[in-house]
């Protein structure tokens, strides 16, 4: 959802779609620039505070919200599958380990299995790295704010890079879901 669609959000029109044709939705209110890098779209963001104000809109919402919270750990590394659960063909048959980090990539089609393998593998400790040595590892908030390497190269074109915009909506999260 973005600032334009939130007011049809709020008053159930997507969900009502949504029962039209049997499916549930799921609304992520995360924003990116386009994989080109272009930053534009940043300004279709909703604001913190409406997206925070949607998300208590929502009892499904709050409560999977308050387990995060109170599950919320120091893991290590992110959990991130991408190269070894996952991974993304884009129409010119160029793999990446996921859809959203387009920055290195391989031909699927000239390449054998085990060189693709090797690439996912080694794609996957490189995205693991960065996480590494990004200032979000010693965060305490982290499994709250869901950084990633590639959400960082595209709001940045850095994969090590904090996103100020996912740490301040981890932070608001954390204060207006937490049971008192």
């Amino acid at each position: 959802i973005g600032k334009e669609t939130i007011p049809a959000a709020l008053e159930g029109k997507f969900d009502d779609i949504a029962r039209v044709y049997k499916k549930e939705i799921m609304y992520d209110a995360i924003i990116f620039p386009q994989k080109d890098l272009m930053r534009g779209k940043l300004s279709q963001r909703a604001s913190i505070d409406d997206i925070i104000n949607f998300e208590h809109s929502n009892p499904e919402t709050v409560s999977f919200w308050r387990k995060s919270i109170s599950n919320m750990t120091s893991q290590a590394c992110i959990k991130c599958g991408g190269g070894i659960n996952s991974l993304s063909i884009d129409a010119g048959g160029y793999a990446s380990i996921c859809s959203l980090y387009v920055e290195d990539k391989i031909s699927f089609l000239s390449n054998d299995e085990k060189t693709i393998r090797k690439y996912l593998k080694d794609s996957h400790n490189k995205m693991q790295s960065y996480y590494i040595n990004s200032k979000c590892s010693t965060c305490d908030q982290k499994s709250i704010c869901r950084w990633c390497a590639a959400y960082a190269n595209l709001e940045h074109g850095n994969s090590s890079e904090p996103i100020d915009f996912m740490c301040e909506l981890a932070q608001r999260r954390i204060s207006a879901f937490t049971e008192v």
